[in-house]
Formats: structure tokens, sequence, C-alpha cells
């Protein structure tokens, strides 16, 4: 896609993974979905997560990316895209 004449991508995670503590995460919910996110713990997981992902049943919530992902973006020279750490 062109964008003020320069070559754009766009890229919408659907990956999902159930990684959110909602009993010590501070969140919202409505009718089983997550509405907003003031705190966010993690479950502890055996499995590796994908690089980018969205948390389950809070899909609108911006994607979360791995340390991994970052630095590719990073090495790879790719611009336009910022990163929140999460703490």
């Amino acid at each position: 896609m062109l964008f003020r004449g320069k070559k754009v991508y766009y890229f919408n995670t659907t990956s999902t993974e159930d990684i959110l503590d909602l009993e010590k995460s501070e969140v919202s919910m409505f009718d089983g979905y997550i509405t907003d996110i003031r705190s966010i713990v993690f479950k502890a997981i055996t499995h590796c997560p994908p690089a980018l992902f969205k948390i389950e049943n809070h899909i609108t919530h911006p994607p979360i990316a791995t340390q991994e992902f970052v630095d590719a973006v990073a090495e790879s020279g790719l611009t336009g895209l910022i990163f929140e750490e999460l703490t």
C-alpha cells in the first residue's frame, strides 16, 4: 500500500495467549471480555509464546512483543515502530 508516496505495510496478529493472571492483574471486565488493563501480571508459562501476540479475551489491546521480536526489529533497521516496556 502507498502512503504519502511511500510503500507501507500493515500487520495484525491473530495469535492470542491466555497469559494474563486475572486474579493478580487490575482489569475491568464486561460480558467475559477485558475492557481495561491498569496493571498487568502474567501467569507462569511453560511454553514459548509467539514473538507477537494479543492477550486472550482482550484482542483490542495492542499486541505484546517478546524481547526477541523487539531486538529483531532493531537489528533489521525497520523504522516507525514504537515499543513500550511492560513493567
